[in-house]
């Protein structure tokens, strides 16, 4: 059994050890109105660490069969969650969770990654592969980024995505260059991908991108 290169772990993120190699989920949701809305009132004992998730998930954490992955609910993530330029051959799965940074897959290889009712800065899969489902529902963050990423079906409803202001807006600019809050520039998706009551403030971008089934625009709003 390998073990985490952390010298201690809460007692949370010891439940999510304990839980990760059957992919059971740990919640520590106080009830159904309990969401990322009411973080700043949670216990530190809803606190893991992103770097425990990203150990478990470049396998330095327990051996784990094929059922493995990481199942949160109602939990702060506490740093950067990054992924970026690894094999992760487990699933993600966020319930209510409330990220304090962003969640960084670029050029990751992952099976589905699951986020409902969740509050991120912020989204990105810049050249990843997701072999499975992507699914973003009920969340508001602030980009998601997607640029020549392969994933087999997304899905996004219910949420709020608003780009993110320019770093250094040109004060003599006669006007504001455009804001993307979705980046999907040569995107390709196997299969079909959703946008269900989508609430877009910014740029919907999809140049070059190829979706094999169709893209499905109900209920969204694109306000640019």
């Amino acid at each position: 059994m390998s073990s985490l290169q952390i010298s201690t772990l809460t007692r949370t993120e010891a439940r999510l050890c304990h839980a990760f190699p059957t992919g059971d989920l740990v919640d520590l949701c106080a009830g159904p109105d309990d969401g990322p809305d009411k973080a700043t009132s949670w216990p530190r004992t809803r606190d893991v660490r992103a770097e425990v998730i990203a150990a478990l998930l470049n396998g330095s954490g327990p051996d784990a069969g094929g059922g493995a992955g990481v199942k949160l609910a109602g939990v702060r993530v506490v740093g950067r969650l990054s992924l970026a330029h690894t094999q992760v051959p487990y699933a993600l799965d966020f319930e209510r969770c409330y990220f304090d940074d962003d969640l960084d897959l670029a050029e990751a290889e992952t099976r589905s990654v699951r986020l409902r009712g969740c509050y991120l800065t912020g989204l990105e899969a810049l050249r990843a592969e997701i072999r499975g489902e992507f699914q973003v529902e009920g969340c508001r963050l602030g980009g998601i980024g997607l640029c020549a990423t392969r994933v087999f079906e997304i899905e996004i409803s219910g949420i709020t995505i608003t780009a993110p202001p320019p770093e250094s807006p040109d004060p003599d600019a006669d006007s504001t260059p455009p804001r993307a809050a979705v980046y999907g520039d040569l995107l390709v998706v196997d299969t079909a991908m959703y946008c269900h009551e989508v609430v877009v403030d910014g740029q919907f971008r999809l140049p070059g991108a190829r979706i094999g089934g169709y893209l499905h625009l109900d209920g969204a709003g694109i306000t640019h």
